[in-house]
């Protein structure tokens, strides 16, 4: 108890309490959120996060850049697009050239992007539902917290696609599914199911619960909601 009371106390940017931090929202969250979820150090998920998906990205990139010498692909475009295939091949030419320097610059924005939409949608919860004005980087450390358990999968997902660019890590309910529902409706639903999103927005409940001062059960109906929420009108657009 004293080593983890004398770790909490360490200051922002310390090394051994940002490994702590870390060790801490994926095994005692609600310690987490007790004593250290709202400090500046929100940058070192964010980072974690954002360097996973950059390497993710750069694994992929060849097989990203063989798929637009695929004829099928230019068809597609073209079909999409409705531009003709000699228009579709100079689209193609440029996505060749910017796909390098795109998968980089992506990641930053994507994560910094997501995670900051989050905050603000909890942040308007926590003015609208919960009467309280949380300061938004408080509830941006929250959500930016939380990203370490979306970048686990990614970093597994790494050494599955270098070993055989097919594999994927089979953490949705879907893959429980014959394959001639995969179409289904109902299992585009069951693809925001997956484990690890659960996991992270089971953190945001304990982290909104904490951070607004609420019970766990009306965080956990909120947040519920708005997830089960986002699953189905996803579903309406995946395919």
């Amino acid at each position: 108890m004293t080593k983890q009371n004398n770790l909490g106390q360490l200051p922002d940017g310390n090394p051994l309490n940002i490994l702590y931090r870390i060790y801490q929202i994926i095994i005692q969250p609600r310690r987490f959120f007790n004593t250290t979820g709202w400090s500046s150090d929100f940058w070192v998920p964010i980072l974690i996060l954002t360097l996973a998906f950059a390497s993710l990205r750069a694994v992929q990139l060849p097989e990203y850049m063989k798929s637009l010498d695929d004829p099928k692909t230019k068809t597609l475009i073209a079909k999409r697009s409705k531009i003709t295939e000699e228009e579709a091949s100079r689209v193609i030419e440029r996505m060749k050239k910017i796909g390098p320097t795109l998968s980089i610059l992506e990641s930053p924005i994507i994560v910094v992007a997501s995670s900051a939409t989050v905050a603000f949608l909890i942040y308007l919860i926590g003015r609208i539902i919960f009467k309280q004005a949380i300061p938004y980087m408080n509830v941006f450390s929250l959500t930016a917290w939380t990203g370490i358990i979306a970048s686990i999968p990614i970093i597994l997902h790494i050494p599955l696609h270098l070993l055989k660019p097919e594999w994927v890590l089979p953490t949705s309910p879907v893959y429980l599914l014959p394959k001639s529902w995969q179409e289904h409706y109902f299992a585009r639903v069951l693809v925001s199911m997956d484990l690890f999103i659960i996991w992270q927005v089971a953190l945001l409940c304990i982290g909104t619960s904490r951070l607004y001062r609420v019970s766990l059960n009306r965080s956990i109906s909120v947040i519920g909601t708005l997830f089960v929420c986002f699953a189905v009108l996803n579903a309406l657009f995946i395919r």
